[in-house]
């Protein structure tokens, strides 16, 4: 694999690992779950960005970031969920 091919699925991946970063401290830490709903669902996209983008360079790591892509979408849920039920 040519390094140039790598190089926007590991920036992807690398702005999704900052968003998840920055949804943890938002949701966790500040407990702003509205804004953390916004940050939850840029990272979800990113994710399931990334996973698109290995696939065109190797099938083996797109389909290894598929787990984390559902289990994120969870997260997503769960976190919509907390948001409808504090009335927002």
């Amino acid at each position: 694999v040519q390094r140039r091919a790598l190089s926007m699925p590991v920036s992807i991946f690398s702005a999704h690992l900052v968003l998840g970063t920055l949804w943890n401290r938002v949701f966790f830490g500040e407990k702003r779950v509205g804004f953390g709903l916004s940050v939850i669902w840029a990272f979800y996209a990113l994710l399931a960005a990334s996973a698109y983008s290995f696939l065109s360079v190797s099938q083996a790591a797109g389909y290894l970031l598929m787990p984390t892509v559902v289990w994120v979408f969870i997260a997503v849920s769960l976190q919509f969920s907390i948001w409808l039920l504090n009335g927002q």
